[in-house]
């Protein structure tokens, strides 16, 4: 359930979350999937966000993973929380990058003036520290730093929280209230980690 496709006119990214009523305000017929360049679709509804969906499987081997409701709702909360927060001010803040090199697509790419990038990766089912450090052995790889966003399940993973601040010096830790999420700083000492 991506936020992000191309304008297959424009070659432009299309933030889904940028729109209002996106089904009337974006043209179907000119949206593409970003990796595959497949047709994709408005949905919008009730129960979940507006996102964007493929007609058909995306036939692309990226590292993704199934979204739900709750994820996608911390990825447009947390991106818009760091908007606002000191030494973002400049930085460009968008959802779903690919990062080819790794077949991998970021949650949150945010991209300093200099040209410094940093991943912001939201992370609520269950993973075990192996599992995050190689994710972010990828990033790093790249040149491109993480900060890992846990909740639910990941939150009370053992061991998780702490090699995230052993290793990487901070993350963010996600409550949920009611099914809205709110942003807990664990130990985010941004000058640290950029």
């Amino acid at each position: 359930m991506p936020f992000v496709a191309k304008d297959t006119e424009t070659q432009q990214r299309i933030d889904i979350t940028q729109y209002a009523n996106p089904r009337q305000e974006l043209r179907a017929e000119r949206l593409s999937c970003q990796i595959c360049g497949e047709r994709m679709i408005v949905r919008q509804g009730l129960v979940f966000r507006p996102h964007f969906a493929h007609t058909k499987a995306c036939p692309i081997p990226y590292a993704a993973h199934p979204e739900s409701p709750e994820h996608l709702a911390v990825k447009a909360h947390v991106s818009a929380w760091l908007k606002d927060q000191p030494g973002f001010e400049e930085a460009l803040i968008e959802l779903e990058v690919p990062i080819h090199a790794r077949k991998r697509i970021a949650d949150i790419m945010v991209t300093f003036p200099q040209g410094h990038r940093c991943a912001v990766e939201i992370q609520l089912a269950a993973i075990t520290p192996a599992d995050l450090e190689a994710r972010t052995k990828d990033y790093l790889d790249d040149g491109i730093d993480v900060i890992w966003t846990l909740g639910k399940d990941a939150a009370r993973g053992a061991g998780n929280a702490a090699w995230c601040n052993q290793v990487l010096g901070c993350y963010l830790q996600l409550g949920f209230t009611h099914d809205t999420p709110v942003t807990e700083l664990a130990r985010l000492h941004v000058g640290a980690a950029f």
